[in-house]
């Protein structure tokens, strides 16, 4: 079962990182650069808002070994965070007035049904159930996807597309997740309004805080390339996405393994815990190598091919966002070690100082240099976030073994 588990874990990771690749370049295909540029920028500002949704609850909810929160909390303070994803969406569209603001708000509302999701997912990975995991996100995926496709060739509308996605990935969470959850967990209650979620509130919103920072460090030189020049939002997203990549493959092979963390640091093992970090560690080293070598070779005409869009004159951008998309994975798995350690002062000392460097740097490289320049400067935020995760990573491993 462990081996399958892995399997279609890593089926459904796979599947919901090449869902925006896939999305755009129908998008781009069926309805022209305008259209996929709108489009890019609009998955951008969804993406962000996710975070909002998400709450930084599901790592609580995977290492809550004891127990202390059931799942009616968590999916109860999981509601109203991902209405919150709305009220957010629909005042920042009425500030701005954004032409696009019809597409925006569609897709919020589908990352919206990402959030849901994702609570039960990480309920049956806390279960140790991480097969059932996987098939959520890939069924989801598969069918919101291909829905998505066959309206597009048909219709060739951006906006209609939009709202077929996001229906069509609602129904898959409202029918497949009860299902699954019923079936290992018998007829548990899922919303309680007078439950414990108010303490669970509390006890994530610091780190919650600091999610929301890391959200807008991503996209925060995509933010830049669209202030100053909106047209180049599609050319940049395409750059972007090998990088992207990289760090859903490596979010991939680390959860599967937070339990097992949790499991040495709880018991005191802090070398075995130290040990593990390091190995991961290895690994995002390695696949970074692997993609950078990759995009060297083949990057800018395989891109360019498949995402129907000329990158010729790109490579150091491409290059330098995969180099940053490197620094950020490594960055997630120092995040998860910290959160392990529950330090969640530290975290978010980590995550602010990035954060102040993501509201300057992407806006002035960008002015200054354009894209090679918006690239440098999420490079840039990515080190220094890794920096402060692994500062407080060392000081805390060697506090405990002086201790023990």
């Amino acid at each position: 079962m462990k081996n399958k588990g892995v399997i279609w874990y890593s089926a459904g990771t796979i599947a919901f990182a090449l869902a925006t690749m896939v999305i755009l370049t129908v998008v781009k295909r069926t309805c022209g650069q305008d259209a996929g540029n709108d489009f890019s920028i609009a998955f951008t500002l969804a993406q962000t808002l996710l975070m909002v949704g998400y709450f930084e609850i599901r790592p609580f909810q995977v290492t809550d070994a004891s127990g202390k929160y059931s799942f009616c909390d968590y999916f109860t303070l999981r509601s109203f965070t991902t209405l919150a994803m709305l009220i957010c969406c629909s005042v920042y569209l009425v500030v701005t007035g954004r032409q696009q603001w019809p597409v925006m708000l569609i897709l919020c509302v589908y990352k919206m049904t990402d959030s849901i999701a994702d609570i039960f997912e990480g309920d049956y990975q806390a279960r140790e159930r991480i097969d059932l995991a996987g098939k959520s996100m890939a069924i989801r995926v598969a069918v919101s996807v291909a829905v998505f496709t066959a309206c597009m060739i048909t219709v060739k509308d951006s906006f209609t597309g939009a709202l077929v996605l996001c229906v069509s990935s609602a129904l898959v969470v409202t029918i497949l997740n009860p299902f699954f959850l019923r079936s290992i967990a018998g007829r548990e209650r899922m919303f309680d309004i007078k439950g414990r979620w108010r303490k669970l509130f509390r006890e994530c919103l610091l780190i919650a805080i600091s999610s929301f920072m890391y959200s807008f460090m991503l996209s925060s030189s995509k933010f830049a390339v669209d202030y100053f020049d909106e047209g180049l939002n599609y050319i940049y997203y395409v750059l972007y996405l090998p990088s992207f990549v990289i760090n859903l493959l490596s979010t991939m092979i680390f959860k599967p393994v937070l339990t097992t963390m949790t499991g040495y640091y709880k018991k005191g093992e802090v070398r075995r815990f130290m040990k593990l970090t390091g190995v991961l560690m290895f690994a995002v080293c390695v696949l970074t190598a692997v993609c950078l070598l990759g995009a060297w070779l083949l990057g800018i005409p395989v891109l360019s091919l498949v995402f129907d869009v000329d990158l010729t004159g790109f490579m150091p951008e491409l290059l330098i966002l995969i180099a940053g998309g490197g620094a950020n994975a490594a960055g997630i798995l120092m995040y998860y070690a910290v959160l392990v350690m529950r330090m969640p002062k530290g975290i978010f000392a980590s995550y602010a100082a990035a954060f102040a460097a993501s509201l300057i740097l992407p806006f002035a490289g960008m002015k200054r240099f354009g894209l090679a320049g918006a690239a440098w400067a999420n490079l840039a935020v990515m080190l220094i976030l890794l920096a402060g995760f692994t500062v407080i990573f060392f000081y805390r491993c060697r506090k405990d073994l002086n201790e023990g």
